[in-house]
């Protein structure tokens, strides 16, 4: 018999799926934490083109981006997509 498979991310297992449910995306990876991962790359993909458009600090170009996408800041995005991904 194989071992329960694990979450790199969160933990969640076979036998315990996160809150809310997820499935596997990966022999390692989660649905919820692949979503929430692919959020935030594509914000800071993002933060890099306004950085070379603006010719701003990265971190300034990441509240940009955040702010496009209907949040406070990057912080703030952060957050909240982390949140969501664990409902």
């Amino acid at each position: 018999m194989n071992s329960p498979r694990h979450c790199r991310e969160c933990g969640c297992t076979d036998m315990q799926a996160c809150p809310g449910g997820c499935h596997w995306v990966s022999d390692n990876q989660c649905s919820a934490c692949a979503q929430k991962q692919a959020t935030i790359d594509r914000l800071k993909r993002l933060a890099k083109l306004i950085k070379k458009e603006q010719g701003i600090q990265h971190s300034k170009a990441l509240d940009v981006a955040a702010q496009r996408h209907g949040f406070t800041n990057y912080v703030n995005a952060r957050r909240q997509i982390e949140r969501r991904a664990q409902q």
